[in-house]
Parts: structure tokens; C-alpha cells; sequence
């Protein structure tokens, strides 16, 4: 019986604690002559932070995405082009393409999506190129880039 009403203690005192999260995760999936970047961030972290509404939202978040993160294979800077977003009352998906001329021997990575908003925020990067995948995770501590080359 005292385990009980110290386990129902502990949960009534954690329930109201709550800790957000916060976080976005790109993946970026190369093939041939191109590479697939999807952004998923939360909705209501980019819906308050951007002042979305139902008139500005898609190139709102556009712009932010492109002024936000960088991406340079073999030292030279592309170009993000746009494919569709897609959203819901959690999260929103970005989704661009690159176009490659030769398969990256080095990426360059800069991703501060949301870091002018929250101190805490973490940005995972997930690279899938060939079967193989390489995870980074980019925030304050290492100045949000990162610099991967060789295989991956």
C-alpha cells in the first residue's frame, strides 16, 4: 500500500511538469542526379514563432527554411527548390530537391531552423546516400553545421 501512494505521489507531481522538445529532423536522401531534403518541424513551434495564417503560411515558411539552412556539397552551395509542404495540427513537412552534378565527396551542413527561437533547440540531420546513413545533430554547442566528409 505505501508503494502505491508513493508511486501515485510521484506521478501526480510529475504530471504537472511538463518539458517541450525541441527539435526538427531533415532528411536528406541522395539518388543519381538529385538529392531529397524533408524538413519536419512542429507545427505550433513555426505557426508562433512565423505569426502563420491560413494566407501567408506556405511562403512564410519558405523563406525562413532557405535563409535557415544551408546545404554545400563539395565545397559549393545549392540551391533549395521547392517541392510541397504539408502539414497537420502537429508537425509540417518540407520537402525540397537539389540537383547534383557528381556524387558529394563532402557535405557542408548549416541548419539554425528555430534556434532564434528556442535555446534548447536541436536540429538532427539524417544522410542516406547508397544504403549507407550518417546522423548529426546541430545546435548551439557546435554553432549549428556541421562539415562530413569521406563516406557516408
Amino acid at each position: 500500500m505505501r508503494f502505491r501512494l508513493v508511486i501515485l505521489f510521484c506521478l501526480l507531481a510529475l504530471s504537472g511538469y511538463s518539458h517541450p522538445l525541441h527539435f526538427s529532423i531533415t532528411n536528406i536522401d541522395f539518388s543519381e542526379n538529385k538529392a531529397e531534403i524533408s524538413i519536419k518541424l512542429f507545427a505550433d513551434d513555426m505557426t508562433n514563432h512565423l505569426k502563420l495564417n491560413s494566407n501567408n503560411s506556405q511562403n512564410k515558411i519558405d523563406t525562413y527554411i532557405k535563409a535557415n539552412f544551408k546545404i554545400s556539397l563539395n565545397n559549393k552551395q545549392h540551391k533549395l527548390t521547392l517541392k510541397e509542404i504539408k502539414s497537420n495540427t502537429e508537425n509540417i513537412w518540407v520537402n525540397y530537391t537539389i540537383k547534383i552534378e557528381e556524387q558529394p565527396t563532402s557535405i557542408s551542413i548549416v541548419s539554425k531552423l528555430l534556434a532564434d527561437c528556442f535555446h534548447d533547440q536541436n536540429n538532427l540531420i539524417i544522410i542516406s546516400n547508397k544504403g549507407n546513413e550518417k546522423g548529426i545533430q546541430l545546435n548551439a554547442r557546435n554553432n549549428w553545421e556541421s562539415e562530413i566528409a569521406g563516406n557516408f
